[in-house]
Order: C-alpha cells, then sequence, then structure tokens
C-alpha cells in the first residue's frame, strides 16, 4: 500500500524506463526469488513489503510511457487489449503442478520465475529501442506537426 502514495509524492524517474526495469528487477530479486528462499513468515513479510513497493514504480512507469505513445482517443481500448492479454490460462492451468510436499510447488514457481524476471529485465534493457523507448517514437501529440509546424531556428548569420 506504501508504494502507490511514494510514487506519487515523489513522481517517478525522470527517465521512466529506467523506473520500470528497477520496479521489475527488484520484483523479481526480492519477491520472486526472495520469496521462494525465505523459510517462513519471518522472512517472507518484509520480502514481500518491499517487493510489493516496488509493483507501482514499474506500472507507474509502463503506463505513463504507453500514455504517452498512445493517442488519447484509443487509450481506453488499447488498455483493455493490453489488460485481457495479461491474463493468461498457463498461471491457471500449471499452478500447483510442480513440487510434491506443501509449498514446494509455489517455491519452484517463484524462484524460476524471478530467474527469468531478471534475465528478460537485463536483456530488454541491453535492446537500444527498448532502453530508448521514450525518445525513439514521437509523442501522439509531436507526431502529427509537420515541418512547416516546427519553430524556426536560426544562428543570427554567426559562424
Amino acid at each position: 500500500m506504501a508504494g502507490g502514495p511514494i510514487i506519487s509524492a515523489w513522481g517517478g524517474f525522470e527517465k521512466r524506463v529506467r523506473g520500470m526495469f528497477l520496479g521489475w528487477g527488484v520484483s523479481g530479486l526480492l519477491g520472486l526469488i526472495g520469496l521462494s528462499l525465505g523459510r517462513g513468515p519471518a522472512a517472507w513479510l518484509p520480502i514481500a513489503a518491499v517487493s510489493a513497493m516496488a509493483f507501482p514504480l514499474s506500472q507507474s512507469a509502463s503506463n505513463m510511457i504507453w500514455q504517452s505513445k498512445v493517442a488519447p482517443d484509443i487509450q481506453g481500448r488499447f488498455f483493455a487489449a493490453r489488460r485481457m492479454n495479461a491474463d493468461t490460462w498457463l498461471a491457471k492451468t500449471f499452478a500447483g503442478i510442480t513440487g510434491t510436499g506443501p509449498g514446494s510447488g509455489k517455491a519452484i514457481q517463484f524462484l524460476l520465475a524471478g530467474m527469468l524476471f531478471l534475465v528478460i529485465d537485463a536483456i530488454a534493457l541491453s535492446i537500444p529501442a527498448v532502453h530508448d523507448v521514450e525518445t525513439l517514437p514521437p509523442d501522439h501529440d509531436q507526431a502529427q506537426k509537420t515541418p512547416a509546424d516546427a519553430p524556426a531556428t536560426s544562428d543570427g548569420g554567426a559562424g
């Protein structure tokens, strides 16, 4: 519950993509790997609290990037479709299948998912098109400007 108010008060990273990847990294490292290695509520509670505070960091940064890239008149449809794709059948189908003792399946699931999170985070951050997603495609309000709309610049004849 603390992550949202912290982001609201702070405003997040100036370069939103960094906040997105930092949030995912903390969630993968602490939230998934940390929970899988913890042995009992004394470890799980603080790990879950820190991981939960990282979630708004990644989600708010991601949403802000998308809102700047998608025209306002189609954002409702876009975000609805994006949310539908996030709810996959895999999570429901394979939950609890691995492991033989109580909780072991979830522990393996968290461990593997956390490691995969970190690998994906590192790979994605190394791709220039992803790293520079805030600067490469134009914002929706800038994409419709023509060169004639751009302000004229002049060096005043200095050379």
